[in-house]
């Protein structure tokens, strides 16, 4: 990876899942489609050598809470379920 990156956040970064993918190509779509980017269009003209240049910066917080909230679902609970019991964890190391 090109670039600089501060040190504490180097594990914070993460290679695009395919939801990801979709994701920035549906946004990237739509800003072509206002802007007429050239940049834009030449990405989505190949998506496979663009996108596999892109990375994510998620907070840690975040992939803590998604840590959380895969755990209860592996535990049989449904999504809303996880993640309410993700969030209410959190809540309880706050206090």
């Amino acid at each position: 990876m090109s670039g600089t990156v501060n040190p504490d956040q180097k594990k914070n970064i993460h290679e695009l899942d395919e939801q990801d993918i979709e994701n920035i190509k549906e946004m990237l779509a739509d800003y072509v489609k206002e802007t007429g980017s050239k940049k834009g269009e030449k990405i989505l003209s190949d998506p496979d050598t663009w996108l596999s240049k892109f990375r994510k910066l998620e907070p840690a917080e975040y992939t803590m809470m998604h840590a959380r909230i895969r755990r209860y679902e592996s535990e049989g609970w449904n999504e809303k379920e996880s993640q309410l019991m993700a969030f209410n964890e959190a809540i309880e190391e706050v206090r």
